[in-house]
Order: structure tokens, then sequence, then C-alpha cells
């Protein structure tokens, strides 16, 4: 479809690795990830898995930094934020992207920056079709999840440290 092709190239240009799955699966079905070109603005389908809810926004703006949206589920339900934490100070939450593509039997995840948007959190990091951020507690981030032990560095052709071929083409460090 262009429009995918669009995302996936407005991606690209973030340094954002994006992969889409066929078009009859149900994460296919469900992404409403849209570039807009006008704008050259990313609206990203975030899903937020808090205490084994999910929500969601269906066209976040990558501009925005995640606390806002965070808060914005908050707003909407006229209650505090999910997960007992104070939205303007990071140590009271973490905010963490599942490292793909890796094993199913030992998932790691990324710490995120709540004070940025997707399109900084995003960079260097290999998104299957939308971002599914968990909302942790900071003690369960060492119980829970296990964080990946260091950054994955995503290398793009047209970069100048490679020397691998092809524009835009993508390779793991």
């Amino acid at each position: 479809a262009p429009a995918a092709a669009r995302l996936r190239r407005a991606a690209e240009r973030r340094r954002i690795r994006l992969l889409l799955m066929p078009d009859g699966m149900a994460k296919r079905r469900r992404n409403g990830s849209h570039y807009d070109a006008a704008r050259d603005a990313i609206r990203w389908r975030v899903e937020w898995r808090v205490d084994g809810a999910t929500l969601v926004d269906e066209r976040a703006d990558e501009r925005t930094p995640l606390r806002e949206l965070l808060a914005a589920h908050a707003a909407a339900a006229g209650r505090r934020p999910p997960v007992a934490c104070d939205l303007q100070d990071p140590e009271t939450f973490a905010l963490l992207l599942l490292r793909a593509p890796g094993p199913a039997n030992d998932p790691r995840y990324d710490r995120l920056d709540p004070s940025v948007g997707l399109d900084l959190n995003l960079a260097d990091r290999c998104v299957i079709e939308y971002p599914q951020i968990v909302v942790a507690r900071p003690g369960d981030v060492d119980r829970r999840f296990r964080l990946a032990p260091n950054p994955v560095q995503l290398f793009f052709a047209d970069d100048q440290s490679t020397s691998a071929g092809g524009h835009g083409e993508m390779r793991r460090a």
C-alpha cells in the first residue's frame, strides 16, 4: 500500500526501523499510524500497557512528550494517572518498549524518556507496526521486566559511518 510505504520511509528518515506485518494480520489491521506529509509528521497508534489494561492513542503526534500523552488518558478518565505516579517525576514510573526483534522466551525492554516524544524515543529502535509501551512502577522494572543490556544501534546505509550500499537500508551493529 502506498500509505504504508510513505509511513515506512518517514520512519526511516527518523532512524526508526518500522516492520509491517502482512495485510491480513490483526496487528496490521489495527494499525492506524499515519504519515502527514503536509506537516512532515508521523501520527502513531500507541498502545499503553498499564496494570493488565490497554489504553490506546489512535493518532498520537510524534512530537508530543510521552508524559503528556499519558496524562491525557488520566484526564479523559477524570482520575489520577494510570499507575500511581507523578507524571512530572520520572522516578515514580518507567516507560518501557519491548526490544524487537527478539526471542519470545527472553523478552528485553528499552527504557523510554517521558520528557520527549516518540520521534526521539524511537530513533535507533525497531518497531513492529506501532509502539506498545509498558507503564511500570520502578520496582517492577527489575522484577518483571528485564532491561536490554545496551542500546541497539541501527546504521543506515547512507550514514557516513557505514560503507554498505543502497539508500535507506539498515543493518544491526
